[in-house]
């Protein structure tokens, strides 16, 4: 079963907090749809009316600068984190107590930014940053290009 983080912005492009979750089944159709957040009027309409991808397949065709879509991983723990940075330098117990106080939703933007934020880095000739300090600054919010 794979799962979907669906995030709003706000007129300021910032995202709005709470999240929708999407999950579906092995053939790609939808199961549930939990909403943890408040929706506007508008959101809901769109959301309900006209978003809603009843099929995986359709999630990739979404063309929506005000909504934000991540794939929730199903590993999410420290080691993952830890091994995937790989940059194993720095204050790992401080990166590791940073890693607990994120949220699912959080850590899974943060396993889906790391490959951009290394492309970034080597494009720009830039020192990567200590784990704890990529948590502390939540450079995972960045958006690399």
């Amino acid at each position: 079963m794979n799962k979907y983080s669906v995030q709003f912005r706000d007129g300021r492009n910032i995202l709005v907090a709470g999240r929708c979750v999407l999950s579906y089944d092995a053939r790609g159709i939808l199961l549930t749809v939990v909403v943890e957040m408040e929706l506007t009027r508008a959101q809901s309409s769109w959301f309900w009316g006209v978003f809603l991808p009843i099929d995986e397949s359709e999630i990739k065709f979404i063309k929506n600068k005000q909504v934000v879509i991540l794939p929730i991983l199903a590993k999410l723990s420290f080691a993952d984190f830890w091994n995937t940075y790989a940059y194993k330098v720095g204050n790992k117990g401080k990166a590791e107590k940073l890693w607990h106080g994120l949220s699912d939703a959080d850590r899974t933007k943060c396993f889906n930014s790391i490959a951009r934020y290394k492309q970034h880095l080597a494009n720009n000739n830039i020192d990567t940053l200590y784990p704890e300090r990529y948590l502390s600054q939540r450079r995972f919010d960045n958006e690399y290009k």
